[in-house]
């Protein structure tokens, strides 16, 4: 009789009045002292206590399992019932209510009114794992109809809501007998708490004189839930089941894992909660704002923003993880503008830095004046208005003089010297030289053309009088002549005295001055015979055209040169007529140059020179159509912007970049070769002739190359320092072929930007410092890597680094292989001597 799983339920009046005698249980304590009555013949305590069948005790450890340990118990007996409508026995009006039908007594029942699918229900007050139903009908109603003629469904589960729980057997209608009872058998094992009886479909009364529920285990609540998580019971929820909770993600369980359901129907141990996961709400970034709208768990993003003048670095947004954040925070970084902005021939002043709000101020050096706004001030989009610039002071530069020239070889602007002088016939009166001043003045007064004292000396006079009046003064003349000499020649002996004393009291730069024009006077420099005479060209043969070039001492023009009946297009340098002695030494020196670096297809060719005549010293070269590479490049540049159709030769692309350097390379490889020093390589002295042809000169034809990007030096020479290596730099040293590589990589430049500028922001007093300290121009936009490659290697600091011109061409001919093999010509550049004018 003793059954550890239905310990607490033998507690029920039929069972007990089925029971007869006075044996006695020690367990369960509420049935201490019971009677049992013939237990002697059954088989007593079904292997789950200690009885003695036979006797007149029984000793029960854990449980019962009904009247007979054989028998399973009915767990319904004496459980709440209700039913949809409690039916008055109109015979003894007693109400035929819905605990009747598991009171025990097979002679009372429960009973419904007629009604449209009428049912009853019991709460066994726990769980159970429901095997089967036994329903028995009452046969008091309806003269024999009985309501199992009608179709009935039984229904096993958890719900209250009876309608919601799983079927247990099938639907059926039994044959009328005077005590129907029907036996239905779950297919499987329901749990469940709630039993229900159900007539479907039809309209009549329920009667149940006796329900009887048996179960095969006590089971636990198996509605148990957890907010925000998953149950987990692969085994079911009965005695000894355990069940595992989990939760969703961005939820932490607290608690235990686990419960395991008990004898009694509970479980062991409370169910745990599922805490939603949150990240540290703290957070915070200097200068800046944390915006969370949502909140700081799991799933929720919080927003990123900063103050004015200040911008994010990194991400704008951060979610919250089951593992934290799950990126970096950001960092607020001031906004800073462009702290290398320069201003040619001036200075900017940062003295609180050149971040958000910070002001920056410029000045300009002496002898300059600020065109534009003296300052400008950083905000978030960068520097607030545009940058000004320097503009040289100049003087008035519509200085003249009546009957006299003025000499400005200079320019008109500070520093420049300009100096007077008079036609025939006048004699200046005046200072012959003025300086223009910082604040645009000149340094002395203009001077003034006079004529010449037309004074008759009185021994003169005399004479013609006395020669007029009569013969015989001849004799007095020819006394006073001689007395005349005499005082003429201690009066030029005296003057040569006064001028030595004299020069004691002059600067020392002057006295060396006028030395050096006395030497040069002493020995002039132009030949009476032809310097080179087979390039010799009679003066008359060449026609000057159009001025198309002008320089601090020489000239440029388009020419024609007649031999014979045939014209040829030239250009012709020559001198200024305020050229001095040693400039037409430089020149010839020049021509010198020229004719020994011989014929080579990229080095302007020689036409002829002439050297005889001194007014008309002239160097003859060929014509090139298209001027010199800079200017070339620039109309490119605008071919480009404006899109005008101006001929196949200006759809300068990256193939013609190449094929142009390559040929610069080439006739430099040539100079080098002939140990000559170019010594001012620039794209103003390379010519553009037909089909892209281009040759390296040393002049060029455009009015502005003499100033763009040069420094002075003195007063008839400019540098250009802008494209001198940085050796050169250093006080003056001598140029090397390798300088030349420099100057080359500054040439590679002007080709990528299409005639730009370089160190377009670095002003020439700071050039030095900064190429020293590793400043290199950055790549022009849409430069070729490769070509940007070559720069970098031609401004190696130290010239021994630095490729030769022949590597150079070979890896410009490599380079442009990539466009066709007919481009790549890697046969070395090779020249020979200029061929004498026949």
């Amino acid at each position: 009789m003793c059954d550890c799983r239905l310990r607490g339920q033998m507690d029920s009046a039929r069972l007990r009045n089925a029971i007869q005698g006075n044996p006695t249980c020690s367990s369960p304590p509420h049935m201490e002292g019971v009677a049992l009555a013939h237990v002697g013949t059954f088989p007593v305590c079904h292997g789950h206590g200690d009885c003695t069948p036979g006797e007149d005790t029984c000793d029960c450890n854990v449980g019962w399992t009904g009247p007979y340990c054989d028998k399973d118990y009915n767990v319904a007996l004496g459980k709440i019932a209700t039913q949809s409508y409690t039916y008055i026995n109109y015979l003894n009006r007693v109400p035929a209510g819905p605990e009747k039908a598991v009171d025990g007594s097979m002679n009372s029942c429960a009973l419904t009114g007629e009604e449209f699918q009428p049912w009853w229900k019991v709460d066994l007050a726990g769980y159970y794992a429901v095997k089967r139903v036994s329903v028995m009908d009452g046969h008091f109603f309806a003269r024999g109809k009985l309501f199992l003629d009608f179709p009935v469904m039984v229904r096993v589960g958890p719900n209250e809501d009876f309608t919601r729980n799983d079927q247990c057997g099938l639907k059926y209608t039994s044959t009328l007998t005077v005590r129907p009872s029907v036996v239905l058998h779950c297919e499987r094992p329901l749990p469940g708490r709630y039993v229900s009886v159900q007539i479907m479909g039809q309209t009549g009364r329920l009667g149940l004189c006796e329900v009887e529920v048996y179960v095969t285990d006590i089971c636990c609540d198996d509605t148990i839930g957890i907010a925000n998580g998953q149950i987990t019971a692969n085994d079911g929820f009965c005695f000894g089941k355990n069940i595992q909770f989990s939760c969703n993600p961005g939820y932490d369980l607290v608690g235990d894992s686990w419960t395991t359901c008990q004898k009694n129907g509970s479980w062991d141990r409370e169910v745990p909660t599922c805490k939603r996961i949150c990240c540290d709400n703290t957070i915070m970034i200097p200068n800046g704002q944390v915006t969370s709208n949502d909140g700081y768990c799991s799933g929720n993003a919080v927003h990123f923003s900063c103050d004015a003048g200040y911008e994010l670095v990194g991400s704008s947004f951060t979610i919250c993880q089951d593992e934290g954040w799950d990126r970096e925070f950001p960092t607020c970084q001031q906004i800073c503008c462009n702290n290398t902005i320069v201003i040619s021939n001036g200075q900017v002043t940062g003295n609180d830095g050149y971040c958000s709000g910070n002001a920056v101020h410029f000045s300009c050096d002496a002898g300059y004046e600020l065109v534009g706004s003296s300052f400008t001030i950083c905000q978030d989009e960068g520097w607030d208005r545009e940058f000004p610039t320097c503009q040289r002071i100049c003087c008035d530069n519509t200085t003249e003089i009546t009957n006299g020239l003025v000499n400005a070889t200079d320019g008109y602007c500070f520093g420049n010297d300009i100096s007077f002088s008079c036609n025939p016939g006048y004699e200046l009166v005046g200072t012959p030289l003025t300086t223009c001043q910082e604040d645009g003045s000149w340094s002395r007064e203009i001077p003034t053309c006079q004529p010449h004292a037309q004074t008759v000396p009185e021994e003169q006079s005399m004479e013609a009088t006395i020669a007029g009046a009569s013969a015989s003064v001849v004799a007095v003349l020819i006394v006073v002549s001689a007395v005349l000499m005499v005082l003429l020649r201690r009066r030029r002996r005296k003057r040569k005295d006064s001028t030595v004393q004299v020069s004691y009291f002059l600067p020392d730069d002057v006295i060396i001055h006028n030395r050096r024009l006395q030497e040069l006077a002493a020995a002039p420099p132009v030949p009476d015979r032809p310097e080179l005479p087979g390039f010799e060209v009679d003066p008359s043969r060449v026609t000057l055209g159009q001025r198309i070039g002008s320089g601090a001492f020489g000239l440029a023009y388009r020419a024609t040169l007649t031999t014979g009946d045939e014209t040829e297009d030239v250009v012709v340098k020559t001198l200024k007529d305020a050229a001095s002695e040693e400039d037409r030494l430089s020149f010839l020196q020049e021509i010198r140059a020229v004719v020994a670096l011989g014929v080579q297809d990229n080095v302007l060719s020689l036409v002829g020179c002439c050297t005889v005549v001194r007014d008309h010293l002239y160097l003859i070269t060929e014509f090139m159509p298209y001027g010199d590479l800079k200017n070339f490049l620039r109309k490119c540049r605008q071919e480009e912007i404006y899109d005008e159709p101006r001929g196949d030769i200006y759809n300068f692309e990256v193939k013609q970049m190449y094929q142009v350097a390559r040929q610069i390379a080439r006739g430099m490889d040539h100079i080098s070769r002939s140990r000559y020093i170019h010594g001012d390589l620039a794209a103003r002295n390379v010519l553009v002739g037909e089909e892209l042809k281009v040759k390296i000169s040393d002049f060029g034809l455009a009015e502005d190359i003499y100033t763009r990007g040069y420094r002075r030096q003195d007063r008839l020479q400019r540098v250009p320092w802008k494209w001198m290596a940085p050796e050169r730099l250093e006080d003056g040293k001598a140029y090397t072929s390798q300088s030349d590589v420099w100057s080359f990589g500054i040439v590679l430049y002007e080709i990528s930007t299409l005639g730009g500028d370089p160190y377009p922001d670095v002003a020439i007093a700071h050039l030095k410092d900064r190429l020293q300290a590793g400043f290199r121009m950055p790549k022009p936009e849409g430069c070729p890597p490769g070509m940007y490659d070559l720069m970098l290697q031609c401004w190696r600091w130290q010239p021994a680094e630095r490729p030769s011109f022949r590597n150079l061409e070979l890896d410009l001919d490599s380079q442009l292989a990539f466009y066709g093999p007919e481009y790549a010509r890697t046969a070395p550049a090779t020249g020979t001597a200029p061929k004498p004018i026949a």
